[in-house]
């Protein structure tokens, strides 16, 4: 009888410890949360889809192709921050937001170094943004990749970081964030968000032939440009 016990108490002990792995795969915390619900939510309306040149996404009177990127607000005043590849020359883009509200976007900044730019819309209230995180990034660190791919607003995918300071180039100024997120067309620009809902990095690019690959611009360098490229006064 008493072997049985062991073998039961035993068998338990296995059962707990599985159920504790599972949680922590499917992206459960300590304090029972779902994942990245919570930031997800949180950072949604500080998301924005960018369109430019033609007219509405998708619209079939456009006068040229309509491009699309991601974008996201860092400031109570409206300064929005995207990948200069989505961007490119254009002096404006169209800003969808998640409440579905469409706003002329200005670009008030370049930093072709940091690979980013900087537009501005206007509201009547104060719009939520983003934080940049101030932590390093860890290879290992669980991620939340927010954007508009393909147009659909309010897509999110997640993954970790691969590699913290993957160098593309050797002469490259700066290391970017490799991740397995998934980052499709449309998403360049969206923000890699950690489980607080920080900024960690601006979605960059991924390899076509590897969806499991993409690249983000690291926060610190992508603040630095911010802080250059804000309109003074």
């Amino acid at each position: 009888m008493r072997d049985k016990i062991i073998v039961l108490a035993s068998a338990a002990v296995g059962v707990a410890a599985v159920a504790m792995l599972v949680g922590v795969l499917i992206g459960r915390g300590d304090d029972g949360g779902d994942g990245f619900a919570e930031a997800v939510q949180d950072a949604a309306p500080a998301v924005v889809m960018l369109s430019l040149g033609g007219g509405a996404p998708n619209a079939a009177d456009a006068a040229e192709p309509v491009q699309l990127g991601s974008g996201f607000v860092v400031s109570p005043d409206g300064l929005i921050v995207s990948s200069a590849s989505v961007v490119g020359t254009l002096p404006v883009a169209r800003a969808v937001f998640a409440d579905g509200i469409a706003r002329q976007a200005e670009v008030v900044g370049r930093d072709d170094e940091a690979g980013v730019v900087l537009l501005k819309v206007a509201g009547d209230t104060p719009f939520k943004f983003l934080k940049f995180s101030d932590d390093e990034p860890e290879a290992g660190t669980r991620v939340l990749l927010m954007g508009a791919p393909y147009g659909l607003t309010g897509s999110v995918s997640s993954g970790i970081i691969s590699s913290p300071g993957r160098k593309l180039n050797p002469t490259a100024p700066y290391g970017l964030i490799q991740t397995d997120a998934a980052l499709t067309a449309g998403g360049s620009g969206g923000p890699l968000l950690d489980d607080d809902g920080e900024v960690l990095g601006v979605a960059e690019a991924s390899l076509s032939a590897n969806p499991g690959v993409a690249y983000a611009m690291p926060a610190a360098v992508v603040k630095a440009a911010v802080e250059r490229m804000r309109p003074k006064g």
